[in-house]
C-alpha cells in the first residue's frame, strides 16, 4: 500500500502512473497475439476456417465483449474512487467494509451477466448482421468469453482496488503473468489443437481466471493486514454499496454508451463480409493500444485525485 497523499504531485503521479500504463500496453499486446496467432495459424486443415475468417469471427463480437468490459471497468471504477477517498482519510475499517462489499455485488452481478450473455449469445452475433460464413465460429467465441465474466469481473475491481491502495505494481505482474500464459496458450490450442477460434476464447479464459485467482488471493491477505482499529467492519454493507454505486453507475452509463456507438460501427462493417471485418478488427486492434495511454493515465489521476480528497 501507499500513501498518494504525501511527496511531491508530479513525482508521485509519475511513479504510480508508469506500471498502469505498462498493464495498459502489455494487455493491447496480448490482445493484438490473439489476432496474429488466430489470423496465421487458422486454416481450413487446421480448425475447419480460415485464418480470415478465423479474425473475422473473433472480431464479429468484438464490441460486444467490450460492452460488458466497459460494464464491469465503469463498475470498478466506482469502488475504486471510493476506496481511494477512505484510504487517504485513513478510515481503513471503511476501506475493508467497501472492499468486501464490493467483491459481493460485482461477483453476483458478473454471475448474471454470464448467464445472460451466454443465452443470448446466438442472438446478439445475429444482430451484428455477422455473415453466415462466421457465425457458429463468432456465437463459439462470444458463448466461451462470457463464461468467463466473473473471472473478468473480479479481476477488475481487484485492479480498481490495489489501485486505490496505491499500488499499481501487484496489478502489472498479475497481467504480465496472464499475458504471457494466453500467448502461450493461443499458440498450443490454435497452432498445435487446431482448435482455431474456440481455442483463442479458451486461452482467454483460462488465463483470466487463473489471474482473477491469484489476484483475489493476495487481495483478501493484504486485507487482513490492514488494522482497522476500534472500526467495526462489515463483509456486506447496504450503505456502502451506494455510496459506490453513486459514482460507479454513471461511469458504468458512460462507457456503456460509448461501447453502444461503437456495436452500431461493428454492424455495419460486419455486413460487408469476413475480409472487410477482419481488416476492421485488426486497425481496431492498433487504435485500442494508442488510446489506452490516455484512458490509464486518467485512471492514475482519478486514483490520486481521490486519496487527496479523502
Amino acid at each position: 500500500m501507499k500513501d498518494l497523499t504525501r511527496g511531491k504531485p508530479w513525482k508521485v503521479l509519475l511513479m504510480f502512473a508508469i506500471p498502469l500504463v505498462l498493464s495498459g500496453l502489455i494487455q493491447q499486446l496480448y490482445n493484438m497475439a490473439d489476432s496474429l496467432i488466430v489470423g496465421n495459424f487458422a486454416s481450413l486443415e487446421n480448425g475447419g476456417i480460415s485464418g480470415v475468417n478465423a479474425l473475422a469471427a473473433v472480431g464479429a463480437s468484438s464490441t460486444i465483449t467490450m460492452l460488458f468490459i466497459s460494464l464491469g471497468n465503469g463498475g470498478s471504477m466506482g469502488c475504486g474512487v471510493v476506496i481511494s477517498q477512505m484510504f487517504g482519510g485513513k478510515r481503513f475499517g471503511e476501506v475493508k467494509t467497501t472492499l468486501y462489499t464490493s467483491l459481493i455485488f460485482f461477483c453476483g452481478l458478473a454471475v448474471v451477466m454470464m448467464i445472460a450473455g451466454s443465452l443470448l449469445a446466438g442472438p446478439m452475433t445475429g444482430w451484428m448482421n455477422t455473415p453466415t460464413e462466421i457465425y457458429d465460429a463468432a456465437v463459439d467465441y462470444l458463448r466461451i468469453y462470457m463464461f468467463g465474466l466473473p473471472f473478468l469481473f473480479i479481476y477488475n475491481v481487484c485492479n480498481a482496488i490495489f489501485n486505490a491502495l496505491g499500488d499499481s505494481r501487484k496489478p502489472l505482474y498479475f497481467l504480465i503473468f496472464s499475458s504471457l500464459l494466453n500467448i502461450l496458450l493461443d499458440y498450443i490450442f490454435v497452432a498445435k489443437l487446431g482448435w482455431a477460434v474456440k481455442g483463442v476464447a479458451w486461452a482467454t479464459f483460462i488465463a483470466q481466471g487463473l489471474a482473477c485467482l491469484l489476484s483475489l488471493g493476495v487481495l483478501l491477505h493484504k486485507a487482513a493486514g490492514i488494522d482497522a482499529g476500534d472500526e467495526k467492519v462489515k463483509f456486506f454493507d447496504g450503505k456502502t454499496l451506494l455510496s459506490t454505486l453513486r459514482i460507479g453507475v454513471p461511469s458504468m452509463i458512460q462507457m456503456s454508451i460509448v461501447s453502444l456507438g461503437a456495436l452500431l460501427v461493428q454492424a455495419v462493417v460486419n455486413s460487408f463480409g469476413p475480409v472487410f471485418l477482419a481488416g476492421y478488427s485488426s486497425a481496431n486492434r492498433i487504435h485500442m493500444f494508442i488510446s489506452t495511454v490516455i484512458h490509464t493515465v486518467g485512471s492514475a489521476v482519478s486514483t490520486y485525485t481521490a486519496q487527496n480528497i479523502g
